[in-house]
């Protein structure tokens, strides 16, 4: 087997989809600094980011339907941005199969979302809307990390401990394997000490202390 071929079996089970038309996958990942802009992912990148949109939309409207629109449209755009599609990306990893050229010196987080929306489509397109609906949600919306961003729970914790008068929360955080953090918080004024793991220390301690703060 090609090492082509190994990439794209690794890939599709990164994304637990099998492509049926294997170029609608690698058209999906191709820059134009390496092929023809007919070639490359830009088109696709057009329809997925319409599919996206929508899938997006329909799920905050459901979801939230008791906030109004400027509320809906903010939650969207933290989730639609270049910033958040390319970590939800980097999750699948993505960027290690983005085909590009030479003269490209660096692989961008617009580039790497770019391809995020070209994927949709190339899923869209290679079966229907409701396998591409699919992968947005398990990929995107069901990603807790997308919505953690909303709020900086470990700037709450820290300003109720103050407001209350509460003894500063001690923080501990440390590695434990496959790029895995733990952080353990702990408030000695109320007896209290929480635990929580992450892919990074920052989103270790922000679980831990959004975990903590339904106790004080």
């Amino acid at each position: 087997m090609q090492l082509e071929n190994i990439k794209i079996n690794n890939f599709e089970s990164n994304i637990n989809y099998v492509f049926s038309d294997k170029k609608l996958l690698i058209k999906a990942l191709s820059h134009s600094s390496l092929v023809e802009k007919h070639d490359s992912y830009e088109l696709m990148e057009f329809l997925g980011d319409s599919i996206l949109n929508f899938v997006v939309t329909k799920y905050l409207f459901k979801k939230y339907n008791k906030l109004n629109e400027g509320k809906l449209t903010e939650k969207k755009s933290r989730l639609i941005n270049s910033k958040t599609l390319s970590k939800v990306a980097n999750e699948i990893n993505l960027k290690n199969n983005i085909r590009i050229g030479k003269s490209l010196e660096k692989i961008t987080n617009n580039i790497i979302s770019d391809c995020y929306e070209a994927l949709v489509a190339a899923i869209y397109l290679d079966s229907n809307f409701k396998n591409a609906e699919q992968f947005i949600k398990k990929s995107l919306l069901n990603n807790s990390f997308c919505f953690e961003t909303e709020m900086n729970y470990k700037g709450k914790l820290l300003e109720i401990c103050i407001q209350k008068k509460i003894s500063k929360p001690i923080f501990d955080t440390r590695f434990l394997e496959k790029n895995i953090f733990e952080t353990r918080i702990e408030i000695k004024s109320l007896n209290i000490i929480n635990h929580a793991t992450g892919k990074s220390i920052k989103q270790a301690e922000k679980r831990a202390s959004k975990k903590i703060l339904q106790f004080i």
